[in-house]
């Protein structure tokens, strides 16, 4: 009995301790598993293995599925899930036009400060939903530092038309009825396409982008150091639609309009993650009308003069056309080269019949004659380019480089010739001119944010302009009634010009305060020969072109913006040829000389 009861005993006080040990055991673990861990990983594409940023994730427990722990990712593709205990649990992240990724089984062990699920790729797939309108306000100027940007595609005129009837109602530029675009009164600026420089003269490639592909118009009335000094009244950059879904896609458009107006214009493109490739066209005519009346007054020292009253109709039309193609190279996820090339035709009409009535004050004898004036400038052009670019990382730290080459070729021709009443010519004048023309551009670009504030650019840059510019005049022979070419008025020209350029800028915002500075030098050698006339003008020189941008935002709505900028006003070729074009066939100074017995003084110019 006793070993029993002893053996009992023995055994109790054995169950007690086991139970003790337990207990501080258990004790022990619950604050193991009342630790708070933090969850993290990286969500990518699985097609282009970009990081895709505000994906939703869950982790959900297992145990209780009530306990849900959820965040988004951020730009890098990071998310962040802090305060989990130990556990089992599923992870699920999803995002709007992906496959929604489960991971089902996930331990989170009570000894890790840090739980890293890796590497996460979400596969884009296809939507299919009924009609879905969205409406949204979008300011249509918008205002930086050193430009004005023009939303496109906030402008109900997107729909058709062409970037000159965008700019009609934009601050800054004024539009005439031709459709010739000046910038702050003048036409001497700068037009660049997704910051390249065209082979048109500004209004030429103005007059025949489709509004419905463009984006955004930069208007840089003050150009900072980065750019090209030449144009004087600033820049327009206009930066094109990029279609940046994943697969085949296009987008077609057809305009029409009053007075023979019509267009067409599309684009088609593929991407994935491995390149991206597009195709786009576009033709348009347009047609202008109007009357046109002059009035000319020749005076002498006596008081004795000439009249020209003259009264018509005259129509300008313009039927350019244009085909671009490019590809971009996803080479790593920081490195894509990009190949574009375009090729187009510009041509230009203008038709225009005058009725002439003449008199003078000394016999008052009225003459009436007819005026014709026909010109006509087309021609093709060919640009090609080979871009590429470097990201340091996602902050906007990278290079590019940038090589562009360009050419036209086409010319002008212009008859004019008077009739008499009866229709009988006997006077008249024709012109033609030529101007192939090429340019070479070498361009690279560094960019360094150095904190969210802060950014330092830097860049050198080389251009070589090439053209030869020829012209020939002919007069009407009213015995053979054939045009004769006249030597003496005919000239070829050629103009080259290198230019070799080196800038830095710094910017800084400081609270409400914004500010960029810059310097830029240039170097430029420049010949123009007249051939056969043993006759060179060389121009070598060195520039510099400061610049400096300051912006205050008062409000939301009130922002104050000051700017200072160095120029330069650098000829054209066609400006420094000794050409003589006529544009009416109205009376020339030597005839209304003899008509008033050489004492007449003429008091405008004919051509």
């Amino acid at each position: 009995m006793r070993k029993r009861v002893l053996t009992g005993f023995v055994f109790m006080i054995m169950m007690v301790v086991g139970l003790n040990g337990q207990g501080r055991r258990g004790n022990m673990d619950g604050a193991n598993m009342n630790r708070e861990i933090t969850v993290t990983g990286k969500v990518f594409n699985d097609e282009t293995k970009e990081p895709v940023e505000y994906a939703n994730v869950m982790l959900v427990s297992k145990r209780d599925s009530t306990r849900i722990f959820g965040n988004v990712t951020n730009e890098d593709g990071i998310f962040l899930i802090e305060k989990v205990r130990p556990g089992m649990y599923r992870l699920d992240v999803q995002f709007m036009g992906y496959a929604k990724k489960r991971i089902d089984r996930i331990g989170i062990r009570p000894a890790e400060k840090v739980f890293d699920v890796g590497e996460i790729y979400l596969t884009p797939e296809l939507i299919n939903m009924d009609e879905v309108l969205v409406e949204a306000d979008r300011v249509s100027v918008a205002f930086q530092i050193d430009k004005k940007v023009v939303h496109v595609g906030s402008q109900a005129v997107a729909a058709s038309g062409t970037a000159v009837d965008v700019l009609e109602n934009v601050p800054s530029v004024t539009v005439d009825i031709e459709g010739n675009v000046a910038l702050r009164g003048s036409e001497n600026f700068t037009v660049l396409i997704d910051g390249k420089p065209t082979i048109l003269e500004p209004n030429e490639i103005l007059q025949q982008l489709p509004a419905s592909k463009i984006q955004d118009i930069e208007i840089i009335t003050n150009p900072s150091a980065k750019f090209d000094p030449d144009g004087v009244a600033g820049i327009l950059n206009v930066k094109m639609k990029k279609n940046k879904l994943e697969g085949i896609s296009g987008i077609f458009s057809a305009d029409a309009g009053l007075n023979n107006k019509y267009g067409i214009d599309g684009l088609l493109s593929y991407r994935n993650h491995k390149y991206a490739a597009f195709v786009s066209a576009d033709f348009s005519h347009r047609e202008f009308t109007g009357e046109r009346n002059t009035e000319r007054r020749f005076t002498d020292m006596d008081g004795n003069y000439n009249t020209t009253i003259g009264s018509g109709d005259m129509t300008f039309s313009r039927e350019p056309y244009s085909i671009r193609g490019g590809l971009d190279l996803f080479i790593t996820d920081k490195d894509v080269v990009s190949i574009g090339g375009t090729f187009g035709n510009r041509s230009h009409n203008r038709d225009m019949e005058m009725i002439y009535e003449e008199f003078n004050s000394l016999d008052q004898i009225r003459t009436k004659y007819l005026s014709v004036d026909e010109s006509e400038r087309s021609g093709d052009y060919y640009r090609w380019s080979l871009d590429y670019q470097h990201k340091f990382n996602e902050d906007g730290h990278q290079l590019q480089a940038q090589a562009n080459y360009s050419t036209r070729d086409g010319g002008e021709k212009s008859i004019n010739f008077r009739k008499d009443m009866a229709g009988n010519i006997y006077d008249g004048q024709k012109s033609t001119e030529t101007g192939p023309s090429r340019d070479y551009r070498f361009k690279l670009d560094y960019t360094w944010p150095i904190n969210k504030t802060d950014k330092f650019e830097a860049g050198v840059q080389s251009r070589v302009d090439q053209s030869d510019e020829g012209n020939e005049v002919f007069t009407y022979n009213t015995v053979t009634e054939t045009y004769e070419f006249q030597d003496q008025f005919s000239h070829t020209t050629e103009y080259s010009k290198d230019i070799h350029s080196l800038y830095s800028m710094y910017s800084m915002e400081r609270g409400r305060l914004g500010i960029q500075g810059g310097l830029r030098g240039e170097y430029v050698d420049r010949l123009v020969e007249l051939t056969g006339e043993n006759e060179n003008y060389a121009v070598n020189r060195i520039d510099f072109f400061p610049s400096a941008h300051i912006s205050w935002q008062q409000s939301e709505k009130t922002q104050f913006m000051g700017s200072y900028t160095r120029a330069i006003e650098r000829p054209r070729g066609y400006w420094l040829e000794p050409f003589i074009t006529w544009r009416d066939a109205t009376p020339s100074e030597k005839e209304i000389r003899t008509l008033n017995r050489n004492t007449l003084t003429p008091t405008n110019c004919l051509f």
